[in-house]
């Protein structure tokens, strides 16, 4: 199940670019601590399942399969994971879902 509130505290975050630098070095388990502390109610399932879905569903929009040969992981050099997932991914999701 996709949840668009995991793509809007993403989107939160790439607004608030220290947090996201501090976070980028930390656990899951904090991030998910951050995000209930903004507010957002999911778990790590729903934020698992989210994110995944959402790069699979991408790769395929763009013809690619979903491995390290995907050119969406060359828009990720340079930034940690959470970084790529606020800035690149979390942006074409929320467009996604209010086209």
């Amino acid at each position: 199940m996709i949840d668009p509130n995991v793509f809007r505290f993403l989107a939160d975050l790439a607004k608030d670019p220290e947090t996201l630098r501090v976070l980028g070095l930390k656990s899951k388990a904090d991030v998910l601590s951050e995000s209930r502390a903004r507010g957002y109610i999911f778990d790590e399932t729903t934020f698992d399942a989210t994110l995944w879905g959402t790069e699979i569903k991408l790769a395929e929009l763009i013809g690619e399969p979903f491995d390290f040969s995907c050119s969406m992981w060359e828009t990720m050099f340079g930034k940690s994971y959470l970084e790529y997932l606020s800035k690149v991914v979390s942006p074409a999701a929320l467009a996604a879902f209010h086209s």
